[in-house]
């Protein structure tokens, strides 16, 4: 279950609250090398981490709009948090990503899906 304690925090824009985090994905992979010989199966003689992907799954809403989350007091809050998600993956800006099991440092947002059913936004 997602904590209320997941947030991003951005150097130009600070600490990011959302209204809802549906979901928080981790995913850590090791990758096995392989060298073919040349007869009989692969041979693998290494094995390496490949940098971790959290994903996050949020929500925002114009409906309560006197919280102060990442968009203020404003009647637009869901555009007004699109567009700083937006702002900061455009300037490739490093955020750190706070979760319940790990805050992971210097990720880059690299997608930002958005539609009227719950998508992923993935900063890696």
């Amino acid at each position: 279950m997602p904590s209320e304690k997941t947030l991003i925090i951005s150097p130009t824009l600070g600490r990011l609250l959302f209204d809802a985090v549906l979901k928080v994905d981790h995913s850590m992979n090791v990758t096995v090398t392989q060298h073919p010989a040349q007869y009989g199966a692969a041979v693998a003689d290494n094995a390496f981490l490949e940098p971790e992907q959290p994903s996050i799954d949020i929500g925002m809403s114009d409906v309560m709009t006197s919280l102060d989350t990442i968009a203020g007091a404003s009647a637009n809050r869901s555009v007004t948090a699109y567009e700083a998600l937006r702002g900061i993956a455009q300037r490739r800006e490093f955020i750190t990503l706070v979760t319940r099991l790990r805050t992971y440092q210097n990720l880059l947002i690299t997608s930002i899906p958005t539609g009227s059913s719950p998508r992923r936004s993935t900063p890696t």
